[in-house]
């Protein structure tokens, strides 16, 4: 799975995030998202793809840690780091089935789009549910989007 995430890093941006479709979801997520956020908050971003989100979210929140198990995918995010200078992200390598991060680190805000979290298996999507949980500050938020077999929006674009 990581080599077809590699394979359109490099172009995601243009073939998804910047197109007409891609924005118009993002911003419903954005719409969505944005209530739950504030200056006090440390998230955490499962399948963060390269970056739009947590770029979006940087100077919003106290702290960002976003994930992804693509490599190709986190050096587009880094670049969209230093170019924006966002001195509280950080992106690391990391499955979302087994989210096993160094140190004691707990969150006010997960969050995952695009359907990241669609990759997972019923099993492994119940592990993702447990680990989660022993991430999360008491009271702290959930915002999981996943895509649908088949979306209304794309057909029409596409």
């Amino acid at each position: 799975m990581t080599k077809a995430f590699d394979s359109v890093a490099a172009t995601y941006d243009t073939d998804f995030s910047n197109t007409r479709i891609g924005l118009a979801q993002r911003r419903q997520v954005w719409k969505q998202l944005l209530p739950l956020l504030s200056e006090t908050k440390n998230v955490f971003e499962v399948s963060c793809g390269t970056g739009v989100d947590a770029a979006f979210m940087a100077s919003k929140v106290k702290s960002i840690v976003a994930t992804d198990i693509s490599e190709a995918m986190l050096l587009e995010a880094n670049k969209k780091k230093e170019k924006l200078q966002l001195s509280n992200c950080t992106f690391m390598c990391l499955d979302a089935a087994n989210l096993l991060l160094p140190g004691e680190q707990s969150f006010d805000l997960l969050f995952s789009n695009f359907g990241g979290l669609n990759c997972l298996s019923p099993s492994q999507l119940k592990h993702f549910a447990q680990q989660s949980y022993s991430l999360l500050n008491q009271d702290a938020e959930l915002c999981l989007v996943f895509i649908a077999k088949r979306c209304v929006w794309e057909r029409f674009y596409f």
